[in-house]
């Protein structure tokens, strides 16, 4: 009677490793992916994360509303200037232009 139950405790020794190694390859297949996920999360938060790279993001975004506020200020210039030479314009009469007093024909010490 010895020697079939020694052949039973083998069988089940046997049966027990082939069932950890299946365990064991189904957990790896489920957590490799879920490894892989959870190192680009921790590669995103560390970037992030890090006081330089936000600091440079901050410079570019800076950097940029800077450019469109200057662009905005020429904008602004230039309907300026147009507006004002078009009143200049309005105001100057073209017809009595002897009026208008040219300084380099001007009498010093007179009133032109």
């Amino acid at each position: 009677m010895g020697q079939p139950a020694h052949f039973a405790d083998r069988r089940v020794a046997r049966l027990e490793a082939s069932i950890l190694g299946i365990i064991q390859t189904a957990l790896a297949d489920v957590v490799t992916p879920l490894s892989a996920a959870i190192d680009a999360f921790v590669a995103m938060i560390t970037e992030a994360a890090d006081p330089e790279s936000e600091a440079e993001t901050d410079e570019e975004l800076l950097e940029v509303a800077e450019e469109a506020s200057y662009e905005g200020l020429t904008l602004i210039e230039e309907a300026l200037v147009d507006a004002t030479v078009r009143a200049l314009l309005v105001d100057t009469p073209l017809n009595d232009l002897s009026a208008v007093a040219i300084p380099s024909e001007a009498t010093p010490g007179t009133d032109a």
